[in-house]
């Protein structure tokens, strides 16, 4: 019986003699549904830690350089009124 339906599922899609261009959309769709599946699955067993997504993606040393670099601009530099 479940060999029945399995075959019922399966038999068209084994049957369509594709060209190369829909066969590889067909396969980027399913390889995107499955990638998609194991992520929802992954996220669902450990669940999702935004403290370490923010730290990660977050330009810490990037905003504490540019911060040094201002003031060292402005050591270099001060504003004031030109003579």
């Amino acid at each position: 019986m479940i060999g029945g339906l399995v075959g019922l599922l399966l038999g068209p899609l084994t049957a369509i003699d594709y060209d190369p261009s829909p066969a590889a959309g067909a396969a980027v769709v399913v390889g995107l549904a499955v990638w998609l599946g194991a992520m929802a699955v992954d996220a669902w067993r450990r669940g999702i830690d935004l403290e370490a997504l923010r730290s990660r993606y977050w330009p810490a040393e990037t905003i504490e350089t540019t911060k040094e670099t201002i003031e060292w601009l402005r050591e270099q530099r001060p504003l004031g009124r030109k003579s």
